[in-house]
């Protein structure tokens, strides 16, 4: 607190030994931040937690370092949709959850990249394990690999005997997001890491064998990190040993109903309310939205409608008038891309639907859910096409 106040100094993940009057010991891992308003030293927090205890709880959030550990994961059951596509996620979770094969787990963001890598861990045998995620673009360059692999006391100015993240998740699982934001010199060592099983602390001569089973996600797609060199070619092959995809929303459009009534019962607990559902007007907008945000963009629209509504139902006068903006067809002329992809996907489906006899024989051609089809028929006003037939 003393170094946060008098020099601005931030401690991050600084290992402790507590001795107690009675001779018991502790090992505790703490943070200090200087609390800065308008450029002056205000004041410091410190957090602390112990660290034979972060070990036997089943999930702790590195990412952010005030963060509470939960004590409860994501399972199968918290996906919410009934959907081809979410169906078919959830078989791949189930199956992939009885191996112990490193997941390349690719998705825009909102998906729920870290809710399917819960989801794995929990059904998995390593589920009394604990389950550690990390954000690799949250931590600085600087201190990402002494959190990763830990620091011995004497290795560099300050330095502690620290474990790191891999040693603490030894027998569980970790999970790294936005991996293509680690160095490429980092990269290199986590892949030593997986191809020989031991961990070796900075400034340390002796090595430790270390069982994680390893989760990744990126931010952008697999292919993309790997031409842009943010990604080895060599680690994505260690890492990328089963790959699992997480659909768009705009993909799934048959499950904004249920995660909508989800959603609604959420935070009906959270605000108190007993608001029913929305307005067909309001059912409309949200299939004819795009959902850039994915499943995270719909469950903030409807807590900011949550925040308006007055009512028994979610008006048009309560969602974010973005939405709205979006989702008038005027704003579709002002974009060539956007009209020319509709273009396309109208002409695409209406040259196919030649060939097919009914909406479910041309869903199958597509490769999309019959729902999904019907809501794209919808939209480009093509549902007579087989009314007249």
């Amino acid at each position: 607190l003393y170094q946060a106040i008098k020099d601005r100094k931030t401690t991050l993940n600084n290992v402790q030994k507590l001795i107690f009057s009675s001779g018991k010991k502790e090992i505790i891992v703490d943070n200090t931040i200087p609390i800065i308003a308008n450029n002056k030293i205000i004041g410091a927090i410190n957090t602390a937690k112990y660290l034979n205890k972060l070990k036997r709880i089943p999930m702790t959030n590195s990412s952010n370092i005030i963060a509470p550990c939960e004590t409860a994961l994501f399972s199968i059951g918290d996906i919410i949709g009934v959907s081809d596509e979410i169906i078919n996620l959830k078989e791949k979770i189930l199956k992939v959850s009885k191996t112990d094969s490193n997941i390349f787990i690719s998705g825009n963001t909102g998906t729920g990249k870290e809710m399917v890598a819960q989801a794995i861990h929990t059904h998995s045998d390593r589920k009394h394990n604990i389950f550690i995620s990390q954000n690799c673009a949250a931590i600085p360059e600087n201190l990402l690999e002494s959190i990763f692999f830990g620091t011995v006391k004497g290795s560099y100015t300050d330095a502690t005997d620290k474990a790191g993240l891999f040693e603490i998740a030894n027998g569980g699982t970790i999970f790294l997001d936005e991996i293509n934001s680690m160095s490429i010199g980092i990269q290199a060592k986590l892949l030593k890491i997986i191809e020989e099983q031991k961990i070796r602390r900075i400034g340390s001569t002796q090595s430790k064998p270390v069982n994680v089973r390893i989760l990744t996600a990126s931010n952008i797609s697999p292919i993309d990190a790997l031409e842009k060199n943010l990604l080895r070619q060599d680690l994505f092959y260690r890492l990328g040993t089963v790959q699992i995809n997480i659909p768009d929303l705009v993909h799934r459009y048959e499950d904004i109903s249920i995660l909508t009534v989800h959603f609604i019962h959420q935070f009906n607990l959270k605000f108190k309310k007993q608001i029913k559902g929305i307005t067909e007007e309001v059912q409309n907008t949200f299939f004819n939205y795009h959902w850039p945000g994915n499943v995270r963009e719909l469950k903030n629209a409807i807590e900011s409608a949550f925040n308006f509504c007055n009512g028994q139902y979610i008006t048009i006068n309560d969602i974010p008038e973005y939405i709205l903006h979006f989702t008038d067809s005027s704003s579709y002329s002002t974009s060539s891309l956007n009209r020319a992809m509709n273009e396309y996907e109208k002409n695409f489906i209406l040259k196919t639907s030649k060939y097919c006899k009914n909406i479910s024989s041309l869903a199958a051609i597509l490769k999309i859910s019959r729902q999904a089809l019907y809501n794209k028929l919808k939209n480009h006003n093509l549902l007579d096409i087989y009314n007249n037939k």
